[in-house]
């Protein structure tokens, strides 16, 4: 066989390859198991203790199939059977670079790059991680947190089933793994929409409130949030108002400022209100009552 046709037979093996790896990227939303295993590290800082009866309960949560459902920036997502608990795995591989790469002889130019983007992704890493950690052990009723498994030290040392969004079974050991459990919500917008639907003023207004005094609790709590995106990252909980992106979280005493929770409130709802007022106008007095309300009232907050 002449060079010309190995050369050929090499291009289209390589972009057939190419092209299932796509495929096989789309049909699965990016979910393998290589990108949910953590890089080597010390995460002892993020070590967490639990009683005998929070690891009987979680156990007992973890004894079911879990199916895919969702994705976000920073995990997989996936719903237990019993149709109320969320297992969340992170997407590690936009966390760190690609392993191969530790064992590629490199330039050195090439090897300081390397080495530069390695702690770029371990600071990306440390912040989520922390911004967990603050949501678990400063606003855990607040996020629907039950538990986050992110140290080294993991004490739920068990198996749990998870099957994919092209339905195949993974059986993943929890004692290698970081991972959170939180109970499902119902997205905000949605939730209200819903209460929209009944025509049920006094219950949308009051649904609004709580997001609003939600937000004015972390400021007040001295936490800080990157993306208070009301219309994604947060949702309620047996009808209870909750921040279930968990992600973005950083400990800022400024925050505790009147003056600084107060225009930030009124910032970070600007979409939130767009929504209401081209979407359900007649409910816009519900949202200006509402951030009235929770404007005079945050100081008993």
């Amino acid at each position: 066989m002449c060079l010309f046709k190995k050369i050929q037979i090499f291009v289209l093996a390589t972009l057939l390859l190419m092209g299932t790896e796509r495929l096989c990227h789309r049909a699965t939303d990016g979910f393998a198991i290589v990108n949910i295993t953590a890089p080597k590290s010390d995460y002892s800082k993020w070590n967490i203790a639990i009683s005998d009866s929070k690891k009987r309960e979680i156990t007992s949560l973890l004894n079911q199939k879990f199916h895919y459902f969702d994705y976000g920036s920073q995990c997989y997502v996936f719903l237990g059977e019993d149709q109320k608990t969320i297992l969340k795995f992170f997407k590690f591989q936009h966390m760190r670079t690609p392993p191969i790469l530790n064992y590629t002889p490199l330039p050195k130019s090439l090897a300081n790059r390397l080495l530069e983007k390695k702690e770029k992704k371990a600071r990306i890493l440390g912040k989520t991680f922390d911004s967990i950690h603050i949501a678990y052990n400063l606003m855990q009723k607040d996020t629907g947190l039950i538990y986050t498994q992110l140290g080294n030290l993991k004490p739920i040392q068990t198996k749990v089933t998870i099957v994919d969004k092209i339905g195949v079974s993974h059986e993943i050991d929890l004692n290698k793994t970081e991972f959170i459990l939180q109970k499902r919500a119902v997205a905000a917008y949605n939730h209200i929409e819903t209460l929209i639907d009944h025509g049920n003023k006094d219950l949308v207004q009051d649904a609004i409130y709580q997001l609003f005094t939600l937000n004015i609790q972390r400021c007040k709590s001295g936490i800080g949030d990157i993306d208070p995106d009301f219309a994604t990252n947060f949702a309620f909980i047996d009808g209870k108002a909750a921040l279930i992106d968990t992600g973005r979280l950083y400990l800022d005493d400024s925050r505790k400022d009147s003056r600084e929770y107060q225009n930030e409130l009124i910032r970070i709802t600007r979409d939130f209100k767009t929504w209401i007022f081209e979407n359900h106008p007649t409910y816009q007095n519900c949202f200006e009552n509402a951030l009235k309300k929770a404007q005079e009232g945050s100081h008993q907050i």
